[in-house]
């Protein structure tokens, strides 16, 4: 479990997940709003 030891490389993961639930959201909003339309 080196990998989560290194913090580096932990807040790199954190900052990827996030980033990627940011994108979903912002994907399913637009996606809701064009619908709606």
């Amino acid at each position: 479990m080196t990998f989560w030891n290194n913090p580096s490389r932990r807040s790199a993961a954190i900052s990827i997940l996030f980033s990627y639930f940011v994108l979903m959201v912002a994907t399913e909003t637009m996606f809701f709003l064009v619908m709606d339309c």
